[in-house]
């Protein structure tokens, strides 16, 4: 048996906050179990934890559809659990990743993960994708390494987007973001983020958006840390701060439940 955590990252309540499976491995799992999993719990993603040494772990993570890069929020996820359940005591972990090496960091209650960096493309948007996402207006369009980012002006006009995601999966990227300045004072920007060719339709938190998110709007603002939240039905919130190379992303994350998996 193995066991299965959901955990609710980027939130400290387990009603908010983007859900993760987690899933810590104590023997051996094939690529095909470990997507039939990801498939049947239909999470945003699971990841798949194998210890290496004391503060090492292979990190996979699998969308209902197919093995993802990156993924901030199972990455945070994980590292929550394995501190929780005292399988890492030391205060960091190191995760060998589709993407290289990222790491996660103890910051009192909260947990601080650096991930790689993806600067702002200026792109033109393919055929079909603004009628897609009934979008009628921006003020900008760019992409990273994966998705399509959209800059509106207004939060209120973000919150009333209703996207066709059948007709978004059709588009050849992993995914597409649309970003406003935030209305709250105590935030710097909003967003939401829609990925149906992996089976999400709408993730509720994002961390890996943040990815390029981040650069942009350090740049638009001056500043390199910044108070961002993720506007779906869910929401969550975390602190990004942005270097030359990296983003970090610090929030909180909350257990939500756990159970064995047989088999």
């Amino acid at each position: 048996m193995r066991r299965l955590f959901c955990v609710a990252a980027f939130s400290n309540t387990p009603q908010s906050g983007n859900p993760a499976g987690v899933c810590i491995l104590t023997e051996p799992m094939d690529s095909e179990a470990m997507q039939n999993l990801a498939k049947e719990m239909s999470f945003s993603e699971i990841s798949f934890a194998e210890k290496l040494g004391v503060d090492r772990y292979r990190l996979r993570i699998f969308a209902p559809r197919k093995e993802v890069d990156l993924c901030g929020h199972a990455t945070l996820a994980t590292a929550h659990i394995l501190w929780e359940t005292g399988n890492v005591l030391t205060e960091s972990i190191i995760f060998e990743t589709r993407s290289g090496e990222l790491k996660a960091f103890k910051r009192d209650t909260r947990i601080r993960v650096d991930l790689p960096l993806s600067k702002p493309i200026v792109a033109i948007p393919p055929d079909g994708m603004l009628g897609a996402l009934g979008l009628a207006h921006f003020t900008e369009a760019f992409k990273g390494a994966d998705d399509y980012v959209f800059v509106i002006d207004e939060e209120k006009a973000l919150e009333k987007l209703s996207p066709d995601f059948a007709s978004i999966s059709k588009i050849r990227c992993r995914g597409v973001a649309i970003t406003a300045p935030a209305n709250d004072i105590n935030t710097d920007f909003v967003s939401r983020c829609f990925y149906p060719s992996l089976g999400i339709n709408e993730d509720p938190v994002t961390g890996s958006a943040h990815c390029i998110l981040g650069p942009y709007w350090a740049n638009r603002l001056g500043k390199n840390n910044l108070l961002a939240r993720q506007i779906s039905e869910r929401g969550g919130s975390m602190e990004v701060e942005v270097t030359n190379t990296q983003v970090y992303l610090t929030s909180s994350a909350v257990t939500i439940w756990e159970g064995t998996i047989k088999g």
